[in-house]
């Protein structure tokens, strides 16, 4: 038996199963957004497990997952370019997600989600 799952009803489970500190409020919705998407894309129906999106997505800034991946900044490189290049090498390796901040013009302190790899 499936239910269909409302973004209030996605939040909300990450609360009830103590996971609601793992993804910021805007964060959990721009998964439910991304998850929702997916799903028309796949044309299935996927399966709301919690823990199994925490374990494989994770939120933090741009600057955290340069310092993660080991992407260093250039010498004399402006942070602009930083920050785009930081944000084109994670794309180009897993899937990410803005949660704030402007894909046109990404800084390092914009959040991002990114699906572990």
């Amino acid at each position: 038996m499936k239910r269909n799952v409302t973004q209030d009803d996605f939040i909300q489970a990450f609360e009830d199963m103590g996971r609601g500190s793992a993804f910021s409020y805007e964060g959990l919705e721009a998964l439910y957004d991304y998850l929702c998407e997916l799903e028309l894309g796949l044309e299935e129906e996927l399966e709301l497990d919690v823990i199994g999106l925490c374990c494989e997505y994770s939120e933090d800034t741009l600057s955290y997952y340069a310092g993660q991946y080991g992407i260093e900044k250039d010498i004399g490189e402006e942070d602009e370019d930083y920050a785009e290049r930081v944000y084109t090498e994670l794309a180009e390796n897993t899937t990410v997600l803005y949660v704030t901040g402007d894909w046109d013009a990404p800084e390092l302190t914009d959040r991002i989600i990114i699906r572990n790899y």
